[in-house]
């Protein structure tokens, strides 16, 4: 069975504001053995420097990239995110059945275009999960409700559908948010029509007003989880819809890809005050090059460092990568001046 490691660094788009002393000190100063180290490490390794959208969730916008470079997908079609999400939380799958991850959302419009505000599940009124259960059940699904996360799944009998638009960050208001097209597609909005209408019709449409679904999916393979050992309180600790995610795309890999896809994502964080950030960032940098210490030697391995404007990708693998035609890749000159040993992250 192959096997790919891969790591994802997720650096704050947001400036710290943080003395240029302090911040020297703490980030580079204290990390400078660690940061050697990888830049005559990463020099044996390909580069690029690739523009991401807007509204891409980083480990997703990652892992789908391999997956369809490793020719297990194909290059315009979906990557079956409610099927991995699903086997995370030890749903068993049925070849006649399709999966979908859904949040309640508010859309509206202003003078820039249409809005998109996506919200918990735990907001949803009881009235509303009435009617959303009443309109389900009469297309011949199932809603199921977790109460660990934010999200809720549908599960679809003997109907193969379709769709897929971007993971939504809960509580962010998004622009212009594009949907999904095609047939199958298609009869998922005319569900979602329906449960808008009936909102709107009995009076609970003022702070949720309609459903916004990541990903719909049926796959070709019946799975069946009876010997997976997760329990309830191994998927509270996965903690959110991307860990869920990254979990489910492991057993989906092993079962039927015959590939092991490791993947760790590591995020900083900038909640706290200054020098609690900055020890904080610094913890999970020495987090960073403790992981690519142990992984980039291997043949297959990839590691993606998100940077504010641009992602760093390094690869080592048995083939080369073919670029997506959507991405942009940037040129060698443009990767040879942003490589530096002295900010790796900037």
């Amino acid at each position: 069975m192959k096997k790919k490691s891969i790591l994802i660094y997720i650096t704050n788009k947001v400036d710290l504001k943080a003395r240029k002393f302090s911040k020297f000190y703490r980030l580079f100063l204290r990390l400078i053995l660690y940061s050697f180290k990888f830049y005559l490490s990463s020099k044996k390794m390909r580069r690029q420097l690739i523009n991401v959208p807007e509204t891409a969730n980083e480990s997703i916008w990652c892992l789908e990239r391999i997956l369809r470079s490793d020719h297990h997908f194909r290059s315009q079609g979906n990557i079956p995110w409610a099927i991995f999400v699903t086997l995370a939380l030890k749903y068993d799958i049925k070849h006649s059945e399709s999966w979908g991850i859904f949040w309640p959302c508010k859309i509206g419009v202003n003078v820039n275009g249409s809005t998109l505000l996506t919200k918990s599940a735990k907001n949803l009124t009881a009235e509303q999960r009435s009617i959303l259960s009443k309109i389900v059940n009469y297309h011949n699904a199932e809603l199921i409700f977790i109460d660990e996360f934010d999200f809720f799944l549908i599960r679809f009998h003997q109907q193969n559908l379709e769709f897929s638009t971007f993971l939504p960050e809960v509580n962010h208001i998004y622009l212009r948010p594009k949907l999904a097209n095609g047939k199958n597609g298609q009869r998922w909005l005319e569900v979602l029509t329906e449960i808008e209408m009936e909102w709107f019709k009995a009076g609970h449409a003022e702070l949720i007003n309609s459903v916004w679904a990541w990903s719909i999916n049926s796959i070709n393979h019946e799975l069946c989880l009876n010997n997976h050992t997760s329990s309830k309180s191994n998927i509270k600790q996965l903690g959110s819809v991307e860990d869920l995610a990254l979990h489910g795309l492991a057993l989906f890999s092993e079962k039927l890809l015959n590939t092991v896809y490791t993947a760790l994502a590591i995020h900083e964080e900038t909640e706290l005050s200054e020098p609690q950030t900055l020890e904080t960032i610094r913890s999970v940098r020495v987090l960073f090059y403790k992981k690519f210490n142990e992984i980039h030697k291997y043949a297959n391995s990839e590691i993606y460092i998100f940077r504010k404007s641009y992602v760093l990708h390094y690869f080592k693998t048995n083939n080369d990568l073919k670029n997506n035609k959507k991405e942009t890749v940037i040129n060698d000159t443009q990767i040879k001046s942003n490589s530096s040993i002295f900010f790796p992250f900037e």
